[in-house]
């Protein structure tokens, strides 16, 4: 999703010169027991989650490995046998054009177990819009480890260049621009679908919700695959300004936290300086949700910072 480049802009430590861009949180959860999630039910039916399909789906305690509950759809094959296709989904109903936040972003942590008997199958992120009608999908093909995506225009699925793993957790970045009818996933801030209609036709705009689900594609062979989910995110913003706004969130001896907010998808250099003529580029990062944290350890107290788009990004967000 690209822009017109930003102009830097200077933050000198005393204030921020110019508002960032606002920002809703429309659904997040980290699916844990304080919450109200339980590991013995079906995700399904908790917390407002809807399903579809009769395959797996549930939560699952310390599927990560590093603690805490996750979600997860897989694993128990259909009680219907002539169904392929189980999904989960909470419900957002929201139209990003009328709220003036065009921009939507999805972020989730996701990892796929591979079959220990059976065939290997599809894992989705699909994306609805409030009239239940199809926009577009993000696929991870277990039989082919292959990240591929579908639009609204009737053809196949689209393979692109890139691959998961399984038994890796990884970062999913799904932004949406639904004023300019574009979107863009990354995978660890790896850009892996870029500028990508949200519908092809007329179907409205709107987010009637994202949901993860299972594609069987083998229905004589399901596989006892699964995929796992965790800290779901979904924001909706204003459209950001061409120049990225520069905060300091805190400061402790020499060590400063900065945040830089600017246009998804695009990469930023955060430059500090003692005296406002030379500069020194503490990094740059891609940043897929146009938000970055960066920790100064460096720059020894120096009064002043900027953020400018950088062409590459040496480190991801």
């Amino acid at each position: 999703m690209k822009y017109s480049s930003p102009i830097a802009i200077l933050l000198c430590l005393i204030g921020t010169l110019a508002a960032a861009a606002e920002r809703s949180i429309l659904f997040t959860t980290g699916f844990e027991a304080d919450s109200g999630y339980d590991t013995g039910f079906e995700l399904g039916g908790q917390n407002g989650w809807e399903s579809e399909g009769s395959g797996g789906h549930g939560i699952l305690d310390d599927g990560f490995g590093t603690g805490g509950q996750q979600a997860y759809v897989g694993f128990f094959p259909p009680l219907d046998t002539s169904e392929t296709f189980t999904t989960v989904w909470q419900p957002i109903g929201y139209d990003p054009v009328a709220q003036n936040t065009p921009i939507v972003i999805m972020t989730t942590d996701f990892l796929v177990r591979d079959s220990t008997e059976g065939g290997r199958d599809d894992f989705r992120w699909t994306v609805y819009n409030q009239d239940v009608q199809f926009l577009f999908t993000l696929a991870l093909d277990n039989s082919t480890l292959g990240v591929c995506y579908a639009l609204n225009d009737g053809n196949e699925i689209q393979p692109t260049t890139w691959s998961f793993e399984n038994e890796v957790i990884y970062s999913l970045t799904i932004v949406m621009d639904f004023e300019n009818n574009l979107w863009s996933a990354y995978l660890n801030a790896t850009e892996v679908v870029t500028d990508q209609p949200i519908s092809t036709n007329a179907t409205k705009r709107t987010l009637g919700d994202i949901g993860a689900g299972w594609l069987v594609l083998d229905a004589d062979n399901p596989g006892n695959n699964f995929m796992l989910f965790d800290n779901f995110t979904i924001t909706a913003m204003e459209r950001p300004s061409a120049a990225p706004q520069v905060t300091l969130l805190s400061r402790n001896g020499n060590e400063s936290q900065i945040r830089v907010q600017g246009t998804p998808g695009l990469t930023y250099s955060l430059e500090y300086s003692g005296d406002l003529n030379g500069w020194t580029s503490l990094g740059s990062w891609l940043t897929p949700t146009g938000i970055l944290d960066v920790t100064d350890t460096v720059s020894d107290g120096i009064m002043f910072y900027r953020a400018r788009e950088a062409p590459e990004p040496a480190q991801t967000e």
